[in-house]
């Protein structure tokens, strides 16, 4: 139905212009009918004087062919007005009526054996001149209306793209916000400490209620206030700290930055983290004490916001496995989708530390990254 409903779309011009050239044909058969019954000299079936129309009307159709393709290669010449256009149109309309001059002096010559002369073509010229103009307008205003269908059409699936588009990221959003790595470790970890340490298995219930809350009460925002993505960092890091049973010190430093201030949320991150602390990179980890959440006003068009991981054991080839970390490229590809700025994350190493930065563009020219 769809390929039905697209070959339909792709043909409506021709249908359209060919359903005026059959009328208009028709509508020059009927006259040129009565004009010859009114003669006695003459007697000539309708059918028969239609088909000779037709084979009249040859170089229109091919004009208005030519017309459709000309729409096509450039739409400016039917959608805008300049002297450049109007000349275009004028130089096509004389050409087109010459040639259909000379033509249906032929045909007439051939089917009604009148005379074939240049007299003859210059007096079907000037007789026929108003009519021809005017089919040449309707031919220009019929193609010219096409374009502004195909134009809207056009944006029309852009928008829907978009939309599409946008529709997606928020669909992947929810998933990464519901990730289940922020989840089942967590619970794996309470049913792991309900009955050996019941006391670390409650702070944790608790710290996995207050961030569970979190995530729920901004699961339809694309971006949080930078005091509820503060508070998320400080249980995140908390529950890091009951699952690998020591403390880890945190720290938050806002330079220029309103903690109002709506920004991306740290939960976007989680898969990386829980790589970091739980998973393959885990090995780095071993000398981290402190993390370090810091968002800094750049300059008005940026905004950076920041964790620094203060210290780790080795940094030896961390930053070419993180250069390829899937959930990095992922981060970026979500917020690409991401409406009034634009974003870039990444992951530096150096001096033992690792920074993982959210550097927030409110001016689209600005796109470097600031360490």
């Amino acid at each position: 139905m769809q390929e039905k409903d697209g070959l339909l779309r792709r043909f409506t011009e021709y249908i359209v212009l060919m359903a005026t050239v059959f009328i208009f044909t028709l509508y020059h058969a009927v006259l040129t009918s009565l004009v010859i019954s009114a003669s006695e000299d003459i007697d000539l079936s309708f059918v028969y004087i239609f088909w000779v129309e037709i084979m009249a009307f040859l170089p229109v159709a091919i004009t208005m062919l030519v017309i459709i393709w000309a729409s096509k290669v450039s739409p400016k010449l039917f959608s805008t007005v300049s002297f450049g256009v109007v000349s275009f149109h004028v130089v096509i309309a004389l050409g087109l009526f010459l040639v259909h001059a000379c033509w249906q002096t032929f045909v007439n010559s051939v089917f009604f054996g009148m005379e074939f002369s240049i007299q003859e073509i210059a007096d079907d010229f000037m007789s026929f001149l108003v009519m021809r103009f005017f089919l040449y307008i309707i031919i220009v205003g019929l193609v010219g209306g096409m374009v502004k269908l195909r134009e809207h059409r056009l944006a029309a699936n852009k928008e829907s793209k978009l939309k599409l588009e946008l529709q997606k990221a928020k669909l992947k959003e929810i998933e990464l916000r519901m990730n289940p790595e922020i989840i089942y470790p967590n619970l794996s970890y309470i049913k792991l400490k309900a009955e050996k340490n019941p006391e670390l298995a409650s702070q944790m219930v608790i710290s996995m209620a207050g961030l569970l809350r979190k995530l729920v009460d901004n699961l339809e925002s694309e971006k949080i206030k930078l005091s509820d993505d503060i508070q998320f960092f400080r249980m995140y890091v908390n529950m890091v700290n009951l699952r690998l049973e020591r403390m880890i010190e945190t720290s938050i430093d806002l330079q220029g930055v309103y903690q109002q201030k709506r920004v991306p949320s740290m939960i976007l991150i989680v898969p990386l983290l829980e790589e970091l602390f739980f998973g393959k990179y885990s090995s780095y980890m071993d000398g981290l004490d402190k993390i370090e959440y810091q968002a800094v006003k750049i300059d008005s068009a940026q905004t950076n916001v920041c964790l620094t991981f203060k210290y780790l054991s080795t940094t030896e080839e961390l930053q070419e496995y993180l250069d390829q970390e899937n959930s990095i490229r992922s981060v970026n590809d979500l917020l690409s989708g991401f409406t009034e700025s634009s974003y870039r994350f990444n992951a530096t190493v150096g001096n033992n530390t690792l920074k993982l930065m959210m550097s927030i563009f409110t001016n689209q020219g600005h796109k470097e990254i600031y360490a």
